[in-house]
């Protein structure tokens, strides 16, 4: 049996991204609550396929995922109850700086875990 979404607030990491607009745009259309954690303050992937008036719906907070203690406070403060992780860095640009790349895909995610582990505590 499928869980009541509306009851659910969702954190998705990397929510600018391409496969990040559609699961937002998935969960809203559920009437689930979302928060959008992205470094990049810019929605136009959201707008290519939302109005103004579905993007609105969610709560967006612009943020590092590298640094350890950004997403806890996040979760508390919105009561999140299920973490969606995609942000992370693909491999045009991991080539290009790789200790950027690695910082952002494991240490972005070690913290995603460790806050996560914190919330269950």
């Amino acid at each position: 049996m499928e869980q009541n979404r509306a009851n659910n607030t969702f954190l998705v990491t990397g929510a600018h991204g391409f496969i990040g607009a559609w699961i937002v745009k998935r969960l809203l259309a559920g009437d689930s609550r979302v928060v959008i954690f992205d470094q990049s303050p810019d929605p136009r992937r959201l707008r290519l396929i939302m109005d103004d008036d579905e993007i609105a719906r969610s709560t967006v907070i612009t943020g590092d995922i590298t640094e350890a203690d950004v997403l806890s406070p996040i979760i508390e403060k919105f009561g999140v109850t299920h973490i969606i992780h995609l942000a992370g860095l693909q491999v045009p640009i991991c080539k290009v700086n790789p200790y950027l790349g690695a910082t952002v895909n494991v240490i972005g995610t070690i913290n995603v875990f460790e806050a996560a582990r914190r919330a269950a505590d």
